[in-house]
């Protein structure tokens, strides 16, 4: 099962050795990564970029419960799960896709990912600390939508990403953008869905420095 895995898809860094070998420094020997976390940061990046479409499979318990044999109690705990489920789901069957498929997630969104974390990375070494990789994860397609390409960027910006990304909340506030604190929920005011909306919000007042 291994093989083929490997043989289908191989480890997406491959192509780009020096960003690969930057993500491998990023992570080693810290307490974070443990199981799966490094791959986790590039779902959350995923949720982030598809939120509307994760809305719509959170609001079909029928298809929650009969297709995906899960339930959805609001918890953010929970959404990675459900996510993976309704991917497999898709690929499976022939149904309208909400997600993206395998080479979508290949040609478009790992890029795409690879290309603003090497970034920000790179800009924002001092601050952006493997500790906030969901911070980070949860910027970048608010980041895209702004600036479309990181090179666009110019270093005042990239002082407020990095800024942002080490105090999330403080430097929120500094731009005027309420910030909530989710403490584990996913709908709601405070939720982590309002977070995310305000990453995005956050993202598009940096644009305007």
């Amino acid at each position: 099962m291994l093989a083929n895995s490997a043989s289908a898809f191989g480890w997406p860094w491959e192509s780009d050795q020096p960003a690969a070998q930057s993500w491998k420094r990023w992570w080693n020997n810290t307490k974070t990564v443990t199981g799966q976390t490094s791959s986790e940061m590039f779902m959350w990046y995923i949720v982030a970029r598809t939120c509307s479409a994760i809305d719509t499979v959170f609001g079909n318990k029928t298809h929650l419960t009969k297709n995906l044999a899960l339930s959805f109690r609001n918890s953010t705990d929970e959404v990675l799960d459900i996510v993976c489920a309704e991917l497999k789901f898709e690929d499976q069957n022939s149904t309208p896709r909400l997600l993206p498929d395998a080479t979508e997630l290949a040609t478009d969104y790992f890029p795409e990912f690879k290309t603003w974390w090497s970034w920000i990375r790179q800009k924002c070494a001092t601050q952006v600390q493997v500790s906030r990789h969901r911070a980070v994860a949860l910027l970048i397609p608010g980041l895209v939508s702004n600036f479309t390409q990181p090179d666009k960027v110019s270093d005042t910006q990239w002082g407020w990403i990095g800024k942002f990304v080490s105090g999330s909340r403080a430097t929120a506030a500094e731009l005027g953008i309420p910030f909530p604190e989710s403490k584990g929920r996913w709908s709601g005011d405070k939720g982590q869905r309002a977070q995310i909306h305000a990453y995005f919000k956050v993202a598009a007042k940096i644009a305007q420095k």
